[in-house]
């Protein structure tokens, strides 16, 4: 799959998809590539229609990382369109759970086989990290 690179941080990579509206993340996204994430996101608020927020090779996301991932549903949802996550690993979808907010997306599976990142064994989950979160 070719992307078009449109951030990127020490930690964190955000991809243009190709074909759809929607990014790529890459890396970990937490407490210190929330601003890169967050400028991310803050791209798709013009965009028209539904978007895809491609989490497939997203290594590592805090619940700081989900809050912005569901501020930018709740924005999108208000204005009509659907906000999906393709390859949310288990401990992203449980963590969105927990915290009610799972409800603000649609889930897809991964597009393509998954790469594993070197050194990880195969079928390995995303960390998620628990910070204390005020609304």
């Amino acid at each position: 799959m070719t992307t078009t690179l449109l951030l990127r941080d020490r930690h964190l990579e955000v991809e243009a998809l190709p074909c759809l509206t929607g990014i790529l993340l890459r890396g970990e996204a937490d407490m210190a590539t929330l601003p890169v994430l967050e400028l991310a996101l803050d791209i798709l608020t013009d965009v028209t229609g539904d978007v895809i927020l491609d989490l497939t090779e997203l290594t590592f996301i805090d619940v700081l990382g989900c809050r912005a991932l569901a501020q930018t549903a709740v924005l999108r949802n208000s204005a009509g369109h659907r906000v999906a996550l393709r390859g949310a690993g288990t401990g992203v979808r449980r963590t969105l759970d927990l915290l009610g907010w799972a409800a603000l997306f649609a889930f897809e599976p991964p597009e393509e086989p998954v790469r594993e990142p070197a050194g990880r064994a195969s079928g390995h989950q995303v960390g998620v990290i628990s910070h204390h979160v005020f609304a």
